[in-house]
């Protein structure tokens, strides 16, 4: 994950254009997720958004597969493409690209949540 202080990218869900909070304390989320696997048995476990296009879809189809498997199949997977041109950037990705990266993802992902699921079964 990525966070900027200043960026000229505006945020589309706030009037003035800026995250709001403070990204001070944001986890990476499957390392998250994994420590209330642990210390809860009926707690929903899930990602509000992923940004997928920014992650490996193999690694992240195995995070998805392990975390759900480990929780007993408590895991929502949430994604998005996000909106802050300047990750993408850093990143090396097109921004403009993110959709089709994104479907591109998703498919491998399935893919690979299929077979990670049938390795850990």
């Amino acid at each position: 994950m990525l966070f900027f202080k200043d960026y000229t990218s505006r945020y589309p869900y706030a009037e003035d254009g800026r995250v709001p909070g403070d990204p001070e304390g944001v986890l990476e989320p499957f390392t998250a997720l994994t420590w209330l696997a642990a210390n809860t048995s009926t707690l929903r476990l899930g990602t509000g958004v992923c940004i997928l296009p920014q992650r490996h879809p193999v690694y992240t189809a195995k995070q998805v597969a392990d975390l759900d498997y480990l929780s007993g199949g408590r895991v929502e997977f949430g994604i998005g493409v996000g909106w802050l041109r300047e990750e993408y950037d850093a990143l090396g990705i097109p921004f403009n690209e993110r959709g089709k990266r994104a479907d591109e993802c998703l498919d491998l992902i399935r893919i690979g949540t299929i077979t990670a699921f049938l390795m850990l079964s």
